[in-house]
């Protein structure tokens, strides 16, 4: 548990608290973390009614070399005339001691260069994650971008900062306090981050969310785009995203649960048979021809109660969840889905 008191970051920890059978909860004395200055709570040229930094801790949960090492940081104001600074250090016995603190931006210092709102996340592989808000690009403590760095070291080092924002005024839309709301959570992984946060856009304030670094949808470490491009993930529909993920999310429909889409290995999905009755050669059998023999194989299978022919949407209505996926319920929205691929052709 971490907190602040005396201006200084606390971290006190329970040991038993896992334990359900344990009979009561008893937290230890808290340790002081060493950061670059005191944090900083409430107040300042940013946000002067609300937060101005909250303060952050996660364990490293990798397999690595610093298994189980915790991080602490925290929006602190260091010495001299520079208002704010993001600051980290972490523990490697639990808690017990801690590192020299680290500073992570790169920002010259300076009397308006705010970092606020920062915040942090640990990947599965052990990477460390901050973003924050900065002013460093326009000098003045009202405009603001969102900026990312990552640690692959344990936080000893990080990456240049980079802004991954456009510019926005903190002051504008505000409504009963003159504050931004403190709406920022984190999530990293292996590929990169997740962010939920606040900014004024569109002339008030909004919640946001960024993807910082590329998507990994099948979780194995590599980026959808890069998965793609050497060909251990197929995207037969050309949309950027693989296709097992788009299966395994129920967005493509997958039959014979082969991991190749409906769509991709019967291109029209409306051509079920090369004639329409029962017994004869062809009877079931996609034709690349479009004609009425399908739609009567179709009402052939509907009337039966054929799931595994006719049943092919949750809804009827275009654009909307579980279009085109497969419910294990037949009724009249499979008759008209198959009747508007009928109608359109092929």
């Amino acid at each position: 548990m971490v907190g602040q008191s005396s201006g200084q970051v606390r971290v006190t920890r329970a040991l038993g608290a896992g334990n359900p059978a344990a009979p009561s909860v008893v937290f230890e004395n808290p340790v002081a973390v060493p950061l670059t200055g005191p944090p900083r709570g409430i107040g300042g040229t940013p946000n002067p009614g609300g937060l101005i930094g909250q303060i952050w801790i996660d364990v490293d949960r990798s397999s690595g070399p610093r298994r189980g090492r915790v991080y602490v940081m925290a929006l602190v104001d260091p010495a001299g005339a520079d208002p704010a600074d993001v600051s980290v250090a972490w523990s490697d016995d639990g808690g017990v001691t801690w590192s020299a603190p680290v500073r992570v931006n790169d920002d010259p210092s300076g009397a308006n260069n705010w970092q606020w709102f920062a915040a942090m996340s640990v990947a599965p592989d052990g990477r460390v994650d901050a973003t924050w808000y900065d002013t460093r690009d326009s000098g003045n403590g009202v405009l603001s971008r969102l900026y990312y760095s990552s640690s692959g070291d344990g936080g000893q080092t990080w990456e240049p900062s980079v802004a991954v924002s456009p510019e926005f005024n903190s002051t504008i839309g505000y409504p009963n306090q003159n504050k931004l709301g403190d709406y920022t959570h984190q999530v990293s992984d292996r590929t990169g981050c997740s962010l939920a946060w606040s900014a004024t856009f569109t002339g008030g304030q909004d919640v946001y969310f960024a993807r910082i670094g590329a998507w990994d949808c099948n979780g194995n470490g590599v980026g959808d785009d890069q998965d793609i491009a050497l060909g251990t993930s197929a995207d037969c529909n050309e949309d950027g995203i693989p296709d097992s993920c788009q299966i395994a999310a129920g967005y493509l429909p997958d039959r014979n649960q082969n991991q190749i889409p409906d769509p991709c290995e019967n291109p029209c999905a409306p051509d079920l048979t090369h004639g329409a009755q029962p017994g004869r050669p062809g009877y079931g059998v996609p034709d690349a021809i479009l004609d009425s023999g399908d739609f009567f194989y179709f009402l052939a299978a509907y009337s039966a109660g054929n799931l595994a022919v006719a049943d092919l949407t949750a809804t009827a209505i275009p654009g909307t969840p579980g279009y085109g996926v497969p419910d294990g319920v037949l009724n009249n929205d499979d008759f008209f889905y198959y009747l508007g691929l009928f109608a359109a052709g092929c």
